[in-house]
């Protein structure tokens, strides 16, 4: 068997890559897919606050809609994303919360592997099952590619899967400029940023 790294040495790798964002203000285009073939999608523009610990809030701009929203009269209203547990990973986190924070989301943290995201190598924490919540990590990068989760609070025990693509650098760090968020039973979310201002001054009381 290949040699894995412990866990603890690749979260704290992971956690080097954002340890200097503490708060976030994100601008982005939320692309909801009702479904790929024929794609079918509406599209929001949305502002998104985040700070340190556990601080969050969206919100859907006034501006007026993007190019590629389509009017579906038949979809209800939507409702911006609750969910911000992937989000967490991103930022600044202490030593050691990392572990405790994947292990509340019900992966198995003991169980550790290699595995493939869209065609990279990565080290997995998690099950091997395709289904399982686990976090792929890339192998040379230490970036997070995916992490999937048991939704918190859902009464269904509904699964998430994320995708995190296009890392760029700013002068804070690093970050995923595109975002798949996938609830099963739900339709997919893409956030593509459009502007992202770190460690801006943010109130509690937001």
């Amino acid at each position: 068997c290949a040699y894995v790294m412990p866990l603890e040495q690749i979260l704290q790798k992971v956690r080097k890559r954002f340890s200097t964002l503490n708060t976030l203000i994100i601008e982005q285009a939320t692309h909801v897919i009702q479904s790929r073939d024929p794609l079918r999608e509406r599209v929001f523009r949305e502002k998104v606050w985040l700070k340190t610990p556990r601080y969050e809030r969206t919100m859907e701009m006034a501006a007026p809609r993007l190019p590629k929203a389509e009017n579906l009269p038949d979809q209800s209203i939507r409702q911006t994303n609750p969910d911000a547990a992937y989000r967490w990973l991103l930022m600044a986190n202490p030593k050691g919360e990392i572990s405790a924070f994947l292990s509340q989301l019900g992966i198995q943290i003991w169980d550790l592997g290699y595995d493939r995201c869209e065609g990279v190598v990565a080290y997995r924490v998690g099950a091997r099952d395709r289904k399982g919540p686990k976090l792929l990590v890339d192998k040379k990068r230490f970036f997070p590619l995916l992490l999937s989760y048991m939704l918190p609070g859902d009464p269904e025990g509904r699964l998430v899967t994320v995708h995190f693509r296009d890392y760029r650098k700013n002068d804070a760090g690093w970050y995923p400029y595109e975002i798949e968020y996938a609830l099963e039973d739900a339709p997919i979310e893409v956030y593509h940023i459009l502007n992202l201002t770190a460690n801006a001054p943010i109130q509690t009381s937001f």
